[in-house]
């Protein structure tokens, strides 16, 4: 199921794309705090907070 292009591997992109669909992640689960239009944002905002600090 994992392997798109039927070439024998897995290669990163075609699990990361599998395992998104297998947890159900979605274009309308995205919560604007964590995702945006250039890639998750999470970490920075964690790492820029003052409780870490």
């Amino acid at each position: 199921e994992m392997d798109w292009d039927r070439n024998g591997m897995v290669s990163f992109k075609e699990f990361l794309f599998a395992f998104t669909r297998w947890i159900g992640i979605d274009a309308e689960d995205e919560d604007e705090s964590t995702f945006s239009p250039h890639g998750y944002q999470g970490f920075g905002k964690i790492a820029g907070s003052s409780a870490l600090q």
